[in-house]
C-alpha cells in the first residue's frame, strides 16, 4: 500500500453474515500495490454472525484506509449499497462483495492504468468462480470471462450476458455513479444495470486475466440467501425481471429483441427449477399447454429440455 493521502480510488464492500470470509476480502484489498492512495469503504449489513466485530477491528488497524458504515436493523443488499456509494471519495470505484476476494495484488493498479490509457468509463477483467454444495467446495470451477481476448466490450454483448464479468471485477470512474437514473435504486439487483448503463454512456474495456474469485453457494452469499426461501426467491425473480423494460426504454429500444429472448430463457429457466408459470404472460389454456409438454420433458436432459420449452414459449 502507498502513503495514503486523497484517495485516487474508493474500493466499495458490502457485506452481511460473512464472518467466514471477510478477512479474507479485506486482506485481499489491503495486498493491493499501486503508485497512488486508495480507501476501503464497507457498507456492514447489522450482521449476527461477529462480522461487524470483525470490519470494525481492521477500521481500528487501519483508520486512513479503512470506514466502515453501519447500522441498527438490517437495511438488505441494495440499501447496504446504494448508502455507501455516495461517500466514496476516489476518483474511481472499484467493487467486491464481503464473501469474494482478488488474487493479483495489482489489480488496482493495471484497471486503473487501462481506463486512463483506453479513455474508458469501466475496466472489468476475468473472474474465477468457485462452487460450494453443503458447505463443501464442490470441486467445480470456472473461468468468468469475455469471448474475446483483452479488448472493448460491446453493449449488445453486454445486454444479451454473452460477456458476463462479476462484481469483484468492476473498476469504474465514480461520476457513472452520479448519472445513474432514479430507477436504477429501485431495482431488486445492481450490478447488471450498472455495466448496461456504463456500457450506454462510454467505453467498457476487458482485460483478459484471472484476477479476483466469485464464492458461490457459501453462507451469507446472494445466491445461497434467495435459493434457501422459495417465496423470498421468487420475489427476488419478478424484482429482477422488472428491470428489463428500464433497460430497453433506456437504451432506446434498440435490443428489444435481445431483452426479449433472454426474458424467455430466464422464465423457461425459473419454470425447470421450480414448475412455476406465474412469470409468463399466457392465458391459461396456454400455460396448460406448457405445462403438459413440461412434464413430457421431464425424460430429457436439462439442456435438451431448455431448448424445447424455450421453442415452445416462443409458439404459444
Amino acid at each position: 500500500m502507498p502513503n495514503q493521502g486523497e484517495p485516487l480510488v474508493s474500493v466499495k464492500v458490502v457485506t452481511y453474515n460473512h464472518a467466514a470470509y471477510i478477512s479474507r476480502c479485506i486482506e485481499s484489498i489491503l495486498m493491493q500495490k499501486t503508485t497512488f492512495p486508495f480507501e476501503l469503504v464497507i457498507g456492514e449489513d447489522c450482521s449476527t454472525d461477529g462480522t461487524r466485530e470483525i470490519v470494525l477491528e481492521y477500521a481500528q488497524r487501519y483508520p486512513d484506509i479503512i470506514r466502515v458504515v453501519t447500522s441498527e436493523s438490517n437495511v438488505g443488499m441494495r440499501a447496504n449499497s446504494a448508502r455507501i456509494l455516495p461517500i466514496c471519495q476516489g476518483e474511481y470505484i472499484a467493487f467486491c462483495d464481503g464473501d469474494d476476494y482478488w488474487i493479483d495484488p495489482l489489480k488496482l493498479q493495471k484497471q486503473y492504468e487501462a481506463i486512463v490509457k483506453y479513455n474508458a468509463v469501466l475496466v472489468t477483467h476475468s473472474t474465477l468462480m468457485v462452487f460450494y454444495e453443503n458447505k463443501k467446495m464442490s470441486g467445480e470451477s470456472k473461468m468468468r470471462r469475455a469471448k474475446n481476448k483483452s479488448g472493448f466490450l460491446d453493449l449488445d454483448d453486454i445486454i444479451s450476458h454473452r460477456t458476463p464479468f462479476q462484481t469483484s471485477s468492476i473498476f469504474l470512474r465514480s461520476e457513472i455513479i452520479k448519472k445513474l437514473p432514479d430507477w436504477y435504486f429501485q431495482l431488486a439487483i445492481g450490478d447488471y444495470p450498472l455495466k448496461v448503463i456504463s456500457a450506454q454512456l462510454g467505453k467498457i474495456y476487458y482485460i483478459d486475466e484471472i484476477m479476483s474469485v466469485y464464492q458461490k453457494g457459501v453462507s451469507g452469499s446472494f445466491t445461497n440467501r434467495y435459493s434457501a426461501n422459495s417465496t423470498q426467491e421468487m420475489e427476488r425473480e419478478k424484482g429482477e425481471l422488472k428491470m428489463y423494460p428500464y433497460l430497453d426504454a433506456y437504451t432506446g429500444y434498440k435490443y428489444t429483441n435481445i431483452i426479449q429472448i433472454y426474458l424467455n430463457h430466464r422464465k423457461i429457466e425459473y419454470y425447470i427449477l421450480h414448475g412455476n408459470l406465474d412469470f409468463l404472460d399466457l392465458s391459461e389454456s396456454r400455460k396448460n399447454f406448457l405445462r403438459r409438454v413440461g412434464v413430457y420433458t421431464k425424460r430429457f436432459p436439462q439442456s435438451w429440455r431448455r431448448k424445447i420449452l424455450e421453442r415452445v414459449v416462443a409458439y404459444v
